[in-house]
């Protein structure tokens, strides 16, 4: 028997069904993206240590490369010099002499290369001349003989036409005996210019083959000369080399500590050290690192910040650094990692010894490698004393 609100009921069950299916619907998809999320998923991986800012003066002694008499120094004991600048002067007398020789045998032997290459271009230039010279009387004689050969054939012809006439009898006989001669004077003019057209030729391969025969030997005198030159200034570069170590520069900006006194005039030994130099002051992070967490896992030009304990960091921020270097045995325990300061918040004084938190951002990884990871980090112990 159905009830007066038959109706409603049945409608009220089934919207309370829709909403049912509608949540389990979401509550399967939640899970399918958390489970995705868990192992596809990419978090970044944070390791952190203890850490201080410190500054760093490294230290560069004062010694002569050469053994020497001392001329010149700026050795006082707290001087603040500029990289480059000469700290220490020894006598050079020898070897300035002879980088002075060494410099003039440069110059003789540039000027030699010189003249060698000059000489063989006027040369190229003459035995071009020459040789385009001969060509063009080759080119002469070839023309003469030409024309002669016309002028031969033609003195032939007519010598067959009065040969004819001279057997009819209708030419006197002194008029043949002088065309004869006339063709017998044209054969030998041909003759002769065939005779000098050879001896051009000769004479052209003579000229070339004697070209070449100069044109190499200067070459090898151009050659031996810019070997010459080479050598010269090889010599010349070591001498200066060899000047320069002479002279004890500073290798950078500093101040001077731990002067000996040094005199004028006075003799000192190669290697010996006669001042310590202290660099500008650099300031930077150093942290101690678990060895697990730091080799192999961080690198050179890893960002990180490090929070100040005296200085709430929400309030006046972190300091930005960049790994510089890391250490490769550790001490006590312990790795050392070296951060550079990239920048440092205006409310911050920055000063050597101050402690605080380096956080240093590492490779990404998914939550599943990171929850394997915890479990093998709390299991390797365990297995390990388990060992007999």
């Amino acid at each position: 028997m159905s009830t007066p609100f038959h109706q409603t009921t049945r409608a009220l069950n089934s919207e309370r069904l829709t909403v049912r299916n509608g949540l389990l619907a979401a509550l399967v998809v939640l899970c399918v993206l958390w489970v995705w999320w868990f192992c596809a998923g990419s978090v970044p991986v944070y390791r952190q240590a203890e850490a201080r800012v410190i500054t760093v003066a490294d230290p560069y002694p004062v010694t002569p490369n050469r053994a020497g008499r001392v001329v010149a120094h700026g050795l006082r004991l707290n001087r603040r010099v500029k990289q480059g600048e000469v700290l220490l002067q020894l006598d050079p007398y020898p070897v300035q002499k002879a980088l002075e020789q060494a410099g003039a045998d440069v110059a003789l032997h540039r000027d030699g290369h010189r003249q060698m290459t000059a000489a063989l271009a006027r040369h190229e230039k003459l035995a071009r001349a020459d040789l385009e010279h001969a060509d063009l009387r080759l080119n002469q004689i070839a023309l003469a003989i030409e024309e002669q050969a016309l002028a031969l054939a033609a003195l032939e012809d007519k010598h067959k036409r009065y040969k004819s006439l001279q057997q009819r009898g209708e030419i006197a006989e002194l008029d043949f005996l002088e065309i004869e001669k006339d063709v017998e004077q044209a054969r030998r003019r041909a003759e002769q210019l065939t005779i000098d057209r050879r001896l051009l030729v000769s004479e052209r391969a003579q000229l070339a083959t004697k070209a070449a025969d100069q044109r190499g030997d200067l070459e090898r005198r151009r050659d031996q000369a810019a070997r010459d030159l080479r050598t010269a200034q090889s010599e010349q570069e070591r001498l200066e080399h060899e000047l320069a170590q002479y002279s004890v520069r500073a290798p950078v900006d500093g101040v001077l500590a731990d002067v000996r006194p040094l005199q004028i005039d006075a003799y000192v030994a190669e290697g010996s050290e006669w001042a310590v130099l202290l660099a500008e002051e650099t300031t930077m992070v150093r942290a101690a690192f678990d060895p697990a967490a730091a080799i192999g896992h961080l690198k050179a030009g890893d960002t990180a910040e490090m929070r100040l304990d005296g200085f709430p960091w929400i309030q006046h921020g972190t300091l930005s650094l960049v790994v510089r270097e890391v250490a490769g045995e550790w001490r006590n325990g312990r790795v050392r990692v070296d951060f550079d300061v990239v920048t440092v918040p205006a409310a911050i004084p920055l000063q050597h010894g101050l402690p605080g938190t380096v956080v240093v951002t590492g490779e990404r990884v998914t939550p599943l490698q990171m929850l394997l990871r915890a479990v093998g980090g709390r299991q390797a112990p365990v297995e390990a004393g388990s060992r007999p």
